[in-house]
């Protein structure tokens, strides 16, 4: 038994190993989502994300995006030229915007603004409304966006396990183009529609008291060997994978000797 005890005290003085604790593998990512659609306009909304939890610190959070992928559209927009003039640069003009405000810890916006035109044959009124040549017919115009906030520091805001408030706001309108006045229908149609994305990145922390109970003993010996081989798929945690290579092996059975109380 010296003997044995003393070529394993040889391996693990010569090994090199590290003393802190290491992540398992990663990042991974666990994410949250909320749809909203809002008409009309402006749209004014709460959603609730819950804080990442850590799970008793064996998980560390490593970076936080808020995603917003919004939508400005119109079913059924027609235009009408009610100028004595010809319009040939006639069009209507979407334009707007979205703003996510995660608590005052990250926020996103986004900008729409998009033309949408005739094709130069529009004439001078007609003075019959719904038809004729000063009429077009858009149908479906809209404007669609994707932007992102990332936080990698302060991140103590977002840890714990109660919730974080993203208030959602939207606004847009449609404007004529290519004439002096005009009528536009369909702008109370105007809606907007979005997805926001709440991504956590984190990673598992693994040390050598893999029961948590203030030593290094035998019992975590049993644990490890009981976990020995290959890591499950992530984000499931990796029980004794304490150098982060995705394997219970030979590695971590000599970290746990190294650290043994």
């Amino acid at each position: 038994m010296k003997t044995f005890t003393a070529i394993l005290s040889s391996i693990v003085l010569t090994s090199g190993l590290p003393s802190a604790p290491a992540s398992a593998g990663g990042p991974f990512e666990e994410l949250q989502e909320h749809e909203f659609e809002y008409t009309p306009m402006p749209g004014i909304g709460s959603f609730l994300f819950d804080q990442f939890d850590d799970q008793d610190a064996t998980r560390a959070l490593c970076r936080v995006t808020l995603w917003l992928d919004g939508e400005l559209a119109a079913d059924h927009v027609t235009v009408e030229n009610d100028s004595t003039l010809p319009a040939p640069d006639f069009g209507v003009n979407l334009s707007g915007f979205m703003t996510v405000d995660l608590v005052d810890l990250l926020d996103v916006q986004l900008q729409f603004n998009e033309t949408f035109v005739t094709d130069g044959t529009v004439g001078p009124s007609d003075g019959v409304p719904g038809s004729g040549p000063d009429f077009w017919d858009f149908g479906v115009v809209s404007d669609h966006g994707i932007t992102s906030a990332t936080a990698t520091v302060d991140l103590g805001p977002y840890i714990g396990t109660g919730s974080l408030t993203a208030d959602v706001f939207a606004t847009g309108g449609l404007s004529f183009i290519g004439t002096t006045i005009a009528t536009i229908v369909g702008d109370e149609e105007l809606s907007a529609a979005g997805v926001i994305t709440l991504v956590y990145e984190f990673e598992f922390i693994e040390d050598e008291d893999l029961d948590d109970d203030g030593d290094v003993d035998e019992f975590d010996l049993a644990i490890l060997l009981e976990h020995w081989g290959p890591c499950p798929p992530p984000p499931t945690r990796c029980v004794g994978d304490v150098d982060g290579d995705g394997m219970v092996g030979f590695n971590d059975l000599l970290h746990v000797l190294a650290a043994w109380s």
